[in-house]
């Protein structure tokens, strides 16, 4: 369904060329669940918002996005607001920020309801209060007539998930959909994705572990632009390979919240060598000075991008 090749994104700035997203490939096939986890700033969203060209003016992107046989990096814009929102959904972090609150909320599910759908009033109405009742509202009436800041952090969520799954699309990108929730709306955002997911495929980009292996068939695991580990998620949490998964997830309050020494790299002036080689208890002369490739090493469905695992 979905095949990533070799994408770069990075940003011109006062500061310097910011390489957020470095050479990055990623397959999706039909109804599977993918996480992408990392540290916060290493990444995740821009590579979401890279595949639905959803990026600033001062932007370079290079690369290929197919998606169903189509370069999303070449049609034409027209064409690709057509995909965004239909075909492919993104459901943004931050939903205090991401719903206009100048708008009632129904008024906004309605508009994704109608994207791509010749609908009258009424039936855009009825759908709205299907989905609303969809993602668990008891009473859809009330919460249609509502301005998003009448409503709790989770309420919002659901909000977002609901136009999120409104045009049913193929594809669902959900970033760090968790983020902020307390454990029983996390609890039930996570169930209604789980809902929403067995008729789409789906990225789901996260810093959170116990959402992605409730969630997630497969894991990418990211830092610094790039992916060091990709494989089953079951593998990669019971038996990670590289050295900065093995230490993320040392460092989930699950497993002891222990820290990971030191600070991530600037994207804009970035080691040589292996990028977590300052980190890396296990480091040598050759992590220092050789980029490792992401390679298969002595498994066909695990890749590590490390030279010493």
């Amino acid at each position: 369904m979905l095949q990533v090749s070799n994408l770069k994104t990075s940003f011109r700035t006062p500061e310097g060329i910011v390489k957020a997203v470095d050479s990055i490939d990623l397959s999706l096939r039909k109804g599977e669940k993918v996480g992408l986890i990392g540290e916060t700033g290493c990444g995740k969203t821009v590579f979401g918002m890279s595949v639905v060209r959803l990026l600033p003016h001062n932007t370079s992107i290079s690369g290929k996005v197919s998606y169903k046989g189509k370069d999303l990096m070449t049609v034409p814009e027209s064409h690709m607001q057509n995909i965004r929102g239909s075909e492919i959904s993104f459901i943004l972090q931050n939903p205090s920020v991401s719903l206009n609150p100048l708008m009632r909320v129904g008024g906004q599910i309605e508009e994704a309801v109608r994207k791509g759908k010749n609908l009258s009033a009424q039936e855009s109405r009825k759908e709205t209060l299907r989905l609303l009742k969809e993602v668990n509202f008891q009473d859809p009436e009330y919460i249609m007539n509502r301005y998003p800041h009448e409503l709790s952090g989770g309420m919002k969520q659901r909000v977002m998930i609901a136009i999120g799954i409104a045009s049913e699309p193929d594809l669902i990108i959900a970033d760090e959909p968790t983020k902020a929730l307390d454990k029983g709306n996390k609890k039930e955002i996570l169930s209604l994705l789980s809902d929403t997911a067995e008729r789409s495929s789906m990225i789901m980009i996260t810093h959170d572990l116990a959402a992605a292996s409730e969630l997630c068939d497969r894991i990418l695991v990211m830092y610094a632009g790039e992916i060091v580990e990709d494989g089953p998620c079951d593998e990669i949490l019971s038996d990670p390979l590289h050295p900065y998964t093995i230490a993320f997830i040392k460092a989930h309050p699950k497993n002891g919240c222990k820290a990971i020494p030191g600070s991530s790299p600037s994207l804009i002036d970035l080691p040589s060598g292996c990028r977590f080689h300052p980190r890396c208890p296990d480091a040598c002369a050759k992590c220092r000075t050789n980029h490792p490739d992401l390679s298969n090493g002595h498994s066909h469905h695990r890749k590590n991008r490390c030279h010493c695992h």
